[in-house]
Parts: C-alpha cells; structure tokens; sequence
C-alpha cells in the first residue's frame, strides 16, 4: 500500500495576509451612500453659509452681522449625520448641531416640509428689511433695537406663563 501526500504551496485562508487584498465592502458602502437621500446640506460651524437646499455657497461668513441675512436654523434632532443625511440605526450618533442656511422662512418652508405661524414670517421680513434697509449695508442701531424688542416680547410671555402657572396652582390649593 502506497501512500501519496500532495503538498500546496498555497497558504491556508486563516494564515493568508489580507492587507493586500482590497476590501471586498468598498463597492456596498458606494452603492449605500448612492442610495441614501441627502435631506439637507448643512453649515460646518465657523465656516462658510451654505444654502441647506440647494448646497451652493454664500459669501457670508458664519457668525457674521451679513448673516442675519439669511433664515437659520438649527437642527439638533440627531437624525442626521454632521452630512446631512439621515442616520441609519448602526451609524454613529451625531452630537454636533447641524446648523441650515435658507435664503427666507418659506424656502426652508418648502425644502423640509414644516409649517411656520405667519407672525413669525412676517416679524422676520420686517427685521430684515429694517437691518438691511434697500438692500444695503447692515444698520446696527436697528440691529440693537430689535434684539430690545425680542427681549421685551421673551419677558412679556414668560410673565404670561408664570400667571398662568399661579392660578393653576391655587386651584389645586385645599381649602
């Protein structure tokens, strides 16, 4: 009886060194990235004002007087990544605010699908114009007496609140 070992000169897959080998997932996360939708394209913060529905850039600087410009807002939801996409149950948690540019409230109206009460449109086209009379240089006096005014109007309704909350405790009161 005649026993015969045939011998590879190829490596074992356990052994074989795959950091040569090119990720065989490179063309799934391609073809992921594809298929996910952008919802926004959102502000680095300390950068340039991008425009959240269209991604094109402004010449306004962020934290800048020209920005006051623009609608803005701030999306801390979390469900989306620092790229504005929607964030799949394995992805990382997004812990920074993703801070969107709009060129009006209606605007950011139309692009996410939200509905705004009308006396906030309007209060924020009146203090544009006011800042940014003819479409000029910013005027910072009218600047200051807005923020005034939104001061006044934040005090005015928590004092609201803070009546409302003492008449509804003194019902709860036991005779």
């Amino acid at each position: 009886m005649v026993i015969v070992y045939i011998t590879s000169t190829e490596e074992m897959p356990s052994t074989h060194n795959y950091n040569n080998v090119e990720n065989y997932d490179d063309d799934d996360e391609l073809q992921q990235k594809v298929l996910r939708k952008r919802r926004f394209y959102p502000t680095r913060i300390g950068g340039v004002c991008v425009n959240a529905a269209s991604g094109s850039r402004y010449p306004i600087q962020q934290g800048s007087f020209e920005e006051l410009r623009l609608y803005r807002i701030s999306d801390v939801t979390g469900f989306y990544d620092k790229n504005g996409y929607l964030r799949r149950r394995n992805d990382p948690l997004n812990h920074e605010p993703n801070m969107l540019y709009f060129d009006t409230p209606e605007q950011y109206m139309r692009h996410m699908r939200q509905k705004l009460p009308q006396e906030s449109i309007n209060r924020w086209h009146t203090n544009v114009k006011r800042m940014f009379p003819d479409n000029g240089d910013f005027d910072r006096a009218e600047y200051e007496k807005i923020r005034k005014e939104n001061r006044s109007r934040m005090v005015r309704s928590s004092q609201v609140q803070d009546e409302s909350q003492v008449v509804a405790s003194s019902d709860d009161e036991w005779a």
